[in-house]
């Protein structure tokens, strides 16, 4: 863990980095924020490869083609994406544990598309209010990777991520008559803290079934991610931060010597 806090120190993103967001995505967060009252909710997705991200995004959104979400040996969501209910959108991003893709790029993936949302939303003049959902399986129980995953989110969107952050469970279908409860029970130790460090608990989605149950577990995400959102989209602050905007001084100063012909700093030509 302490490794990859290191690595995540060195975590680069900055505003002249590509778009994450297409103009499409772009387009349809405008279109939903202009519909919108006031606020516009937006739901960061954010867990381990397979975990079921793509249909948790179809699911709260009610757009159930939105996002590709089929099993895969391996990770299908390669960039990040939207799919937009009613003054909703949900932010569908790469799964942590992707090798083709690693932790860092990951983390700067989520924290970047999590700002072009914003601005997208601001556009219309609306306001957004963000929370943050850690994707687990019912499938599976929280391993090792999940912890590292965690901490990777707390440097893409700040350490207080957890404060307007709930676990949801895909795959309650799974579950046949056991409760939340009972199913957590076997959650102890290391994993058992983190997934309580969230502020907003444990919830249940069924990303397979139709129904009434299915749709109750859908109002109580939704319910859960209102009254722990936040306004405005969660960032580093402190020292993170501050490495953060060196790391982009340092690259606008790279791009500028480069495009003015320059060398390196610090060398020099001999003729």
């Amino acid at each position: 863990m302490a490794e990859l806090e290191a690595q995540l120190n060195n975590l680069s993103i900055t505003n002249d980095e590509p778009s994450l967001l297409d103009a499409s995505d772009a387009q349809e967060i405008m279109q939903c924020a202009s519909k919108a009252k006031d606020e516009v909710l937006v739901i960061v997705l954010v867990g381990l490869c397979g975990a079921g991200k793509s249909a948790t995004a179809n699911r709260l959104s009610g757009n159930v083609e939105k996002r590709r979400a089929q099993r895969s040996a391996g990770p299908v969501t390669k960039s990040c994406g939207v799919a937009c209910g009613d003054a909703l959108v949900v932010l569908d991003t790469p799964g942590f544990g992707d090798a083709g893709l690693g932790t860092n790029a990951t983390a700067a993936a989520i924290r970047k598309a999590t700002q072009e949302a914003e601005e997208a939303v601001t556009t219309t003049g609306k306001e957004a209010r963000f929370s943050v959902l850690y994707v687990a399986s019912c499938a599976s129980r929280l391993n090792t990777a999940d912890l590292e995953a965690m901490v990777a989110v707390g440097f893409a969107l700040g350490r207080a991520w957890r404060n307007s952050a709930c676990l949801v469970w895909t795959h309650a279908d799974l579950l046949e008559e056991a409760s939340l409860q009972e199913f957590l029970e076997g959650l102890d130790g290391d994993a058992r803290v983190a997934a309580d460090s969230l502020r907003g608990g444990h919830c249940l989605l069924d990303n397979v079934s139709t129904g009434g149950a299915a749709s109750a577990l859908v109002e109580d995400v939704l319910d859960r991610c209102r009254r722990f959102s936040r306004l405005g989209r969660p960032q580093p602050s402190g020292k993170h931060a501050r490495r953060i905007r060196q790391d982009a001084m340092r690259r606008r100063e790279a791009r500028r010597r480069a495009d003015a012909g320059e060398g390196p700093p610090g060398l020099c030509c001999v003729s």
